[in-house]
């Protein structure tokens, strides 16, 4: 029997495993502070937040200085927005409520944000590149 020890890759899709907010006020908060620079294979990535979403939303070129109102005005928002966990499951042995913890602290360091242990949650999936 074959046991999967990581994430599989291909040219047409990539796996996931994120911690983060799904509260659409959330995640307005959030990319109002990390608004992302790239788009790859549905993910939105900020300098630390990433945006998983399942179609293309955001046409980043379009945002040049008033974030705030772009965000506010879009119809459609991203399903996730958190950080991959993969590193802090596997290489620094956190368990789930550790992963929630850190995901709490480095937001409110980071972007002063308060967000409630309750309102954190996990999500995996995978994104097609086509």
């Amino acid at each position: 029997m074959k046991i999967r020890q990581g994430f599989v890759s291909n040219s047409s899709s990539s796996s996931y495993l994120i911690v983060g907010v799904i509260d659409d006020e959330l995640i307005k908060q959030l990319l109002k502070k990390d608004f992302p620079y790239q788009y790859d294979n549905g993910i939105y990535e900020g300098n630390f937040i990433n945006f998983c979403c399942s179609d293309y939303l955001i046409d980043t070129n379009e945002v040049t200085e008033d974030v705030e109102k772009f965000v506010n005005d879009l119809d459609d928002l991203p399903f996730i927005a958190g950080i991959d966990i993969e590193d802090l499951f596997r290489k620094q042995n956190k368990n789930l409520k550790e992963i929630k913890e850190y995901f709490i602290k480095q937001v409110k360091e980071k972007f002063d944000i308060e967000i409630d242990i309750e309102d954190v949650k996990f999500d995996y999936g995978e994104v097609s590149s086509g």
